[in-house]
């Protein structure tokens, strides 16, 4: 039986469920960005807006803003701690205003980079794109460009054209931010002049084994440019995407080391949660590191099955399930009470 101090505190959390907000916005990770905006983007999309615009920051300018079209959850979480642009659902994609320019028709040289976040079990459907562009008529083969997840796997990363290219040949976790960069020297087939590279590493590459025109020649025909989406097919990916960047050009190795670098990871106190954010134990819904009341609220919602929760946030007594009495600790400590959490260290 509890306590008449523990149904105070309950009662507590239950007047924090009626009066939670949405949490205030964090800074920018200004090293990353600094090394995209030294390498000159033609397109670049931070994606840390609350509005229904995407802003290029790239030198293509203002006629390439993106629309946010569905309803993909903006000003979302991100291991940096800067905002990122959450999809939650088939509809959730972005398309600019304007065509991509000239030189990244044809056969084009360009380079293409992004950071991305796919929870345990998030999906991918049908070359889910990161970034596309290119037509889809009624002979769509070699005739567009995508930098996507591989079929219906969302642990392999394609790089190459509608109907052929390469895919990763190892797999890439789910579960974590991930830095991928598509390097392409034009003019040859769609599988040839491509390295990929995933968190600093170029990866082995193999043809796609679900594609008939992996050896083809491509020659794109410009449309507006797209994430998440392609010109022809609902495709999409459950995940969450920052720093988008399309360069007109080849980056090179150290460029590509010196991105990879500069991108900040979740410290060894923190782990990322189910939504992409770097968190502390029994920090659920806050950014500090000690729990406040929408804390415990979003614990118990955890609980109760109501939103999801990674074990190293939200089980503090490392008791191996989330449970009434995690949140109850988590209150516990909100109003003052000297209690230590134990979370179990993340996976």
């Amino acid at each position: 039986m509890k306590s008449v101090h523990d149904r105070i505190l309950i009662r507590t959390l239950a007047v924090a469920m009626l009066l939670m907000h949405a949490g205030s916005a964090s800074a920018a990770s200004d090293a990353y960005q600094k090394t995209i905006s030294d390498s000159a983007p033609v397109l670049w999309f931070q994606l840390n807006e609350t509005g229904p615009v995407a802003f290029n920051q790239g030198s293509l300018g203002v006629g390439y803003n993106a629309d946010y079209l569905g309803t993909p959850s903006r000003a979302a979480p991100s291991e940096a701690g800067d905002k990122s642009v959450a999809f939650n659902g088939a509809d959730d994609y972005l398309q600019t205003d304007a065509v991509a320019p000239e030189n990244l028709g044809g056969n084009p040289t360009f380079s293409a980079e992004a950071l991305y976040f796919l929870p345990p079990d998030g999906t991918a459907a049908l070359w889910a794109p990161l970034l596309h562009w290119g037509d889809s008529s009624a002979t769509p083969t070699m005739k567009s460009v995508y930098f996507s997840f591989q079929h219906d796997n969302p642990t392999r990363i394609y790089a190459g054209f509608y109907n052929g290219g390469l895919r990763t040949s190892a797999d890439i976790s789910r579960g974590a931010w991930h830095h991928v960069v598509w390097i392409r020297t034009g003019g040859g087939l769609a599988n040839a002049g491509t390295t990929l590279y995933v968190d600093g590493v170029s990866m082995a590459l193999e043809n796609d084994p679900d594609l008939p025109a992996d050896s083809g020649t491509p020659n794109v025909i410009n449309t507006e440019f797209r994430i998440n989406r392609a010109q022809d097919f609902t495709r999409y990916f459950f995940g969450s995407l920052d720093e988008v960047a399309l360069y007109d050009r080849e980056l090179t190795a150290k460029e590509v080391q010196e991105h990879y670098e500069a991108v900040e990871r979740c410290p060894e106190k923190k782990c990322i949660d189910y939504d992409g954010g770097c968190k502390f134990c029994g920090v659920p819904a806050g950014t500090g590191e000690v729990p406040k009341a929408a804390d415990a609220l979003a614990v118990l919602r955890s609980a109760v099955g109501a939103r999801r929760c990674n074990f190293c946030i939200c089980d503090v007594d490392n008791s191996g399930s989330l449970v009434a009495t995690d949140a109850l600790i988590v209150l516990k400590i909100a109003v003052g009470q000297n209690l230590a959490l134990g979370c179990p260290a993340a996976a």
